[in-house]
């Protein structure tokens, strides 16, 4: 490699690769969110999030029934925090964990609702949100 100066101009040159050599490879680091809380559940829904996803690719929503009572859950889409559209719902047996994947969301915004299964039995809950931008 040469460099120089002429003037007000700089030069640099470069020797190509080598033959076969390929470019080289640059790692990118992606940027990760995540963000989680302990909940006790009630009769009323309570609410996780809401969280921004729309410039996420993909994510994950993880929750944990850390408690000894059933609980249930409902993953919830809305374009504008305002108006919200139940995505899907289930129920979560004591001491299972389980999770929501999601690929190209299709909404702005998510939140996990939760709240206990049956009125006056609460339980415990573990809620993850993680996502990973390229």
């Amino acid at each position: 490699m040469a460099a120089g100066v002429s003037g007000n101009r700089c030069w640099i040159d470069v020797a190509p690769p080598a033959p076969g050599s390929g470019p080289v490879p640059v790692p990118v680091q992606p940027s990760v969110f995540e963000q989680s809380t302990s909940v006790a559940t009630a009769d009323a829904l309570q609410y996780f999030g809401p969280h921004e996803v729309g410039l996420w690719p993909r994510y994950v929503y993880w929750y944990l029934n850390t408690g000894a009572r059933t609980a249930f859950i409902q993953l919830e889409l809305s374009p504008d925090a305002v108006n919200w559209y139940v995505f899907g719902s289930q129920t979560l047996a004591a001491g299972v964990i389980d999770w929501a994947f999601i690929t190209a969301p299709p909404a702005r915004y998510t939140r996990l609702g939760y709240r206990s299964d049956a009125a006056g039995q609460p339980t415990s809950l573990r809620l993850w949100v993680q996502a990973q931008m390229p």
